[in-house]
């Protein structure tokens, strides 16, 4: 497989069978996907598949991967930009725009994604294990951090209680298959409105409960 360096001289055959791997991984989920699928809709012989990726699960992995550097990329600093309420406020802004737009947006770029992450939820691939820890924590983890700059009066289950019960808000939008969207999707508004709506009823829930406060601040 291609390392880091090699990037700049992809050929043309990698990149259609990544994105066309990312499709059917979508549509079918991992283990409804073989190899011979993505080569034919991709219309690249099957030996170009194993000299790019060697295995499907290699392939799987970096459909993850490349989709997440390119999403998660801006993203990844966030905690480490917070100095003051103004600015922890500004990261909450943030991370629920990221991770609202993931699960609610229909832009192809998030969309994808997304139904591979309801994929790997309800039947987990061998692989789930390693893409929870590579790409889910990190951003799962950078929600926790930024709360538990602003709930020093929580004890450890409460805490616990209150970060699920915000990221459980977040990810009740991953199902979108219907009839699901029937119920999720305000369809009378542009699906940006709506994710901005949903983005202030979650902010709102955070703000009433707590603001940003330094630990060492008495």
């Amino acid at each position: 497989m291609p390392t880091q360096k090699d990037y700049n001289s992809i050929s043309d055959s990698y990149l259609i069978l990544l994105q066309t791997a990312r499709e059917l991984f979508a549509e079918h989920g991992f283990h409804n996907t073989t190899i011979r699928m993505i080569s034919k809709q991709a219309n690249v012989n099957v030996a170009a598949v194993n000299y790019y990726f060697r295995t499907k699960e290699n392939l799987y992995f970096e459909v993850f991967q490349d989709a997440f550097k390119s999403l998660y990329a801006s993203f990844e600093d966030t905690v480490h930009e917070v100095s003051n309420d103004t600015t922890w406020r500004e990261a909450i802004d943030k991370w629920l725009s990221f991770v609202l737009t993931l699960f609610l947006s229909d832009d192809p770029q998030y969309s994808l994604v997304r139904q591979i992450v309801a994929h790997e939820r309800s039947t987990p691939s061998q692989l789930c294990r390693n893409l929870y820890d590579e790409f889910f924590i990190p951003v799962v983890n950078t929600l926790r951090d930024l709360l538990m700059m602003a709930t020093h009066d929580l004890n450890g289950v409460e805490f616990r209680a209150f970060y699920l019960s915000i990221l459980g808000q977040c990810t009740s939008y991953i199902n979108r298959a219907s009839p699901w969207d029937e119920f999720l999707i305000e369809k009378s508004i542009p699906r940006n409105e709506w994710i901005e709506i949903i983005k202030e009823q979650i902010k709102q829930n955070i703000f009433a409960r707590c603001s940003y406060k330094p630990k060492n601040t008495n």
